[in-house]
């Protein structure tokens, strides 16, 4: 509508005023918000240019993707992780080799594959909190 964005400090101000929460926020680099985003454990971030305001993008962690991806799997991909682990962990990356190996190891199939997605994420969520 071409009205000019609210700064995060008016957000702030607004929210305090009328006893709201408001997410974290703060000024970063581009480098320092990409090294903050492989620790991470919140879902994402929001980035906004400082002057303009404007949401010039988002970014979801690893740590969110991963337990997205192995929550919701399908039944044909929960049956290749489990059939053929190896070939199943070609497409997340890396650091997540030792979970997707704690799940086969340690979660049956059948319990797996019987769980909800809404179940599977908080499941996945802990073990990778204990993990790393």
């Amino acid at each position: 509508d071409g009205s000019p964005l609210m700064t995060e400090e008016v957000l702030d101000s607004i929210a305090a005023e009328l006893d709201l929460r408001r997410p974290v926020w703060e000024y970063t680099t581009f480098g320092e918000l990409k090294a903050q985003m492989a620790e991470s454990k919140l879902e994402g971030y929001m980035v906004r240019d400082a002057v303009t305001q404007e949401t010039i993008l988002k970014f979801k962690t690893p740590y969110y993707l991963v337990t997205k991806f192995l929550g919701r799997l399908s039944d044909s991909r929960v049956r290749m992780m489990y059939a053929y682990p190896k070939g199943f962990k070609q497409q997340v990356d890396e650091e997540f080799y030792p979970l997707v190996d704690h799940l086969v190891a340690n979660v049956p199939e059948a319990v797996f594959f019987s769980m909800s997605d809404d179940a599977r994420v908080p499941m996945i969520r802990e073990i990778i909190n204990n993990m790393f």
